[in-house]
């Protein structure tokens, strides 16, 4: 049974239209006075469900429309209106909102806006979210190998400390050895052409692996060649923390991600995005975005075992 609407909405459209239709199959029932018999008006009906609901998606008033789907909905995004790692783009449609009274907040693991203290429930909105990342979103391959050479390079520094090795085994350790005897150096060698030959990577980031690399074969080396255990163990420490400053070890991981620029074609000049510390400077101000990388942030922090 279908009653009266006070107004005509879309799907009281689609209601009427089949009503009607079917009125017209049951008058049919008692009348043969043409040849066509019902079959005609049940196709009459069949057009008529059809055509309510191409009307109901299609041709429905504007009023009652949240979002046109016909022209779609349209915001240009500038890239300097992703200022901070993660951007909200609200579009909503209903009552004027005062800007200053949005924030967005999390609940049961969803990004919800907030207006004035309480979830938004204003009309209709879609909250979109622009997340900036300068990694690519799968894990390399060769980074398990960076962890592994990094704690390898600081267990042969702890034997040394110990005496379990001699100044010799540690120096022939650092340089090339061969396909049975696969050294340090040669683990070392195999990262950075990993990390170069990696198309994934911006130049960037490749540069920042690099430079790390670059950084603990050039503290390994002072240590086998002379060096105190405890230097290495503090340098190690402010390598992790991004509080190096020496300059020696800044300027090696400048260089490589100069070097890094270079191979991909982007600009050489000045110091490099890549570089820890300050050249000069002896004050530790970091170089490294810790937010652009979170897994050489991760690899840097996490803890030796």
């Amino acid at each position: 049974m279908i009653s009266g609407l006070e107004r005509t909405t879309g799907i009281g459209k689609v209601l009427q239209g089949v009503a009607d239709a079917a009125l017209g199959v049951v008058g049919t029932m008692v009348q043969t006075a043409t040849l066509a018999g019902p079959s005609q008006v049940l196709s009459s009906a069949g057009g008529a469900l059809v055509g309510g609901v191409r009307e109901l998606l299609n041709n429905q008033s504007k009023d009652f429309r949240l979002f046109d789907p016909t022209t779609g909905i349209e915001k240009a995004v500038q890239p300097a209106n992703l200022k901070g790692p993660v951007t909200y783009l609200l579009l909503h449609r209903g009552s004027k909102l005062d800007s200053k009274k949005l924030k967005v907040a999390t609940e049961n693991d969803a990004d919800i806006p907030i207006y004035d203290g309480s979830p938004l429930e204003d009309g209709v909105w879609i909250l979109l979210r622009f997340r900036r990342s300068c990694e690519y979103p799968a894990e390399p391959a060769w980074l398990p190998g960076v962890r592994k050479w990094i704690a390898a390079v600081e267990r042969l520094a702890d034997d040394l400390a110990a005496g379990v090795v001699t100044d010799a085994i540690a120096k022939a350790k650092l340089v090339a050895g061969n396909e049975s005897a696969p050294t340090l150096a040669d683990g070392y060698r195999d990262l950075t052409s990993a990390i170069r030959s990696d198309a994934l990577l911006t130049s960037s980031e490749a540069g920042s692996y690099l430079g790390l690399l670059r950084a603990v074969r050039l503290l390994a080396l002072r240590l086998v060649n002379g060096g105190e255990a405890g230097e290495f163990g503090r340098a190690m420490a402010a390598l992790r923390t991004i509080t190096l400053t020496d300059p020696e070890v800044c300027e090696a991981i400048a260089k490589a991600g100069q070097d890094a620029s270079k191979a991909r074609g982007g600009p050489v000049a000045g110091r490099s995005k890549a570089a820890i510390g300050t050249l000069g400077d002896a004050r530790a101000r970091p170089a490294l975005e810790w937010d652009d990388y979170p897994r050489l942030l991760t690899l840097l922090t996490t803890p030796r075992h």
